[in-house]
């Protein structure tokens, strides 16, 4: 398909037309995949910060429940010791083995 001169007289003049609304949506392009990449970057940082400050409240969580078992743990190791101190000194007189 050929062009004739009659659209040629016609292109020519609509070529800086054309091309300037190209580079327009090129440059608009750009610029709206720039302003993407820093809001991206910007919603990652802040992510970053907030999953930092809920971990330390996390481990603020899990430190306490550690100590709570813990003193839970030695109370009953407490007790247990004491029921067996009882039971030996109950035992001790009560009973006597005499062997022949």
């Amino acid at each position: 398909m050929s062009i004739r001169s009659v659209d040629f007289q016609v292109l020519i003049p609509k070529a800086p037309e054309v091309q300037k609304l190209k580079h327009m949506e090129m440059e608009n392009y750009k610029i709206n995949q720039q302003i993407n990449i820093m809001q991206d970057s910007t919603k990652k940082s802040e992510d970053l910060k907030r999953i930092n400050k809920s971990d330390k409240t996390y481990n603020l969580a899990i430190n306490r429940d550690e100590e709570k078992s813990r003193k839970r743990d030695s109370d009953k190791n407490k007790e247990k010791k004491d029921k067996k101190k009882k039971r030996n000194n109950y035992y001790a007189g009560s009973k006597i083995d005499i062997q022949i």
